[in-house]
């Protein structure tokens, strides 16, 4: 009897309850989390092109003779007078890399060979520096480094480009799902190309040609939608 008058209490208790809550507008307690606010993930590229402004050449100064001691020192003179005729055009920023023989000693003429490394200041002294070596019999071009100056500078320019390019693309996810883009949630950088070190060997009877340099960023992005 005990049993059955306490569970008529708690039955009319819990719908005093509910009528209170019903009354005062009180909310019930909500079960488990909140759904999470809308994200929109995009990716987006940005690439600019930099002029070279100037740029570093790479050559090898060959010298065959019949002994070591000659075909080192020819290529050492060959060197020092190719950068004598750079500096009487202007060029002074020459310098010899390193001097080793190409063929074992038996072998006969001896080779000796010594790399030069020329900075130009500008794309005009690139072309009549590359001009006169192409002329030196024993002088072969190796590579043709450009150089670009602020790098750095459009690398952060590409980064915007592609962030902005990124958010362009949110916004038409955005509009097709009827939501807004409020802001960057997280920027992760997918990949960023610099300017190569170098544009590899000159093709023979070709001219050196610096073509402009490419610097592109790739990034993914993740949005607030509401």
């Amino acid at each position: 009897m005990r049993r059955e008058g306490f569970a008529l209490f708690a039955l009319l208790a819990g719908l005093v309850l509910v009528a209170v809550v019903l009354v005062l507008g009180i909310p019930p307690v909500a079960r488990g989390t909140s759904s999470p606010a809308p994200t929109i993930t995009t990716t987006g590229r940005g690439e600019l092109q930099l002029v070279p402004a100037a740029a570093i050449i790479g050559a090898d100064v060959v010298f065959h003779a019949e002994t070591i001691t000659a075909a080192e020192a020819g290529a050492t003179s060959l060197a020092g007078s190719l950068s004598s005729r750079l500096r009487d055009m202007g060029i002074s920023s020459t310098q010899t890399v390193a001097l080793f023989e190409v063929q074992e000693a038996y072998q006969q003429p001896f080779v000796a060979r010594t790399s030069v490394r020329i900075s130009v200041g500008s794309l005009d002294e690139a072309f009549r520096a590359s001009d006169l070596l192409r002329k030196v019999e024993g002088v072969q071009i190796k590579q043709v480094r450009p150089v670009a100056r602020d790098v750095e500078q459009a690398r952060r320019d590409a980064m915007r480009m592609a962030i902005d390019d990124a958010r362009a693309r949110a916004d038409e996810v955005a509009s097709m799902s009827r939501l807004k883009v409020k802001k960057a949630r997280h920027v992760e950088v997918l990949d960023v190309s610099l300017p190569p070190d170098a544009l590899g060997p000159e093709r023979p009877g070709k001219p050196v040609f610096l073509e402009p340099l490419h610097v592109v960023v790739l990034v993914r992005v993740v949005w607030d939608a509401q």
